[in-house]
């Protein structure tokens, strides 16, 4: 098994012996007195784990692949301390991580934008579940909005076609979806 100890269903490597924050297991690599280097703890994207592989494959047609929702949010954590706490869980942080706020009143609920469509399916894994102060969150890909196809990747750039378009046989996202209400 390795050092750390036991790994719950998902793998993620959540040890028993660990000290709890805010209701999380912390593995015993991540407890302070362990920490070497001063920047939180990163997961290489090198493999996705058997659970992060699944979710990835069985994506809904409607989801964004690098978004997503954190709902069931305790009101007094605050965003610095979620993410701090995915930090701290050695999940990838997200470029951009909003509350939802409505009325200026806190729902419980937030989105966060990833890189890479990996990144998302790491936090949706390793989020998903997890107690904060007795509320768990569940975590899923972000839908696109009714009516609108999701957009196209942020690494497609152009798109081979069987039809005439340009004389190099590409044409742009732009073009495919020229017709396209956004």
């Amino acid at each position: 098994m390795g050092v750390g100890g036991a790994r719950d269903a998902l793998g993620n490597g959540r040890v028993a012996s660990g000290r709890q924050r805010n209701s999380i297991m912390v593995p015993a690599a991540m407890q302070p007195q362990n920490i070497v280097a001063a920047a939180p703890l990163q997961l290489p994207m090198t493999r996705l784990t058997g659970a992060e592989y699944a979710l990835m494959a069985n994506m809904p047609d409607d989801a964004i692949p690098n978004a997503i929702v954190v709902k069931n949010i305790n009101f007094v954590i605050k965003r610095e301390e979620l993410l701090q706490t995915m930090a701290d869980l050695g999940l990838p942080l997200p470029y951009a991580f909003n509350y939802h706020f409505d009325g200026g009143i806190f729902r419980g609920l937030a989105f966060g934008n990833f890189r890479a469509p990996e990144e998302a399916a790491r936090a949706i894994v390793g989020l998903n579940g997890i107690s904060l102060l007795g509320r768990p969150l569940k975590v899923e890909y972000k839908k696109a909005l009714p009516g609108t196809a999701p957009p196209p990747h942020p690494n497609t750039i152009a798109m081979m076609t069987s039809s005439a378009g340009s004389a190099s046989g590409m044409q742009s996202v732009s073009d495919v979806h020229a017709d396209t209400n956004y």
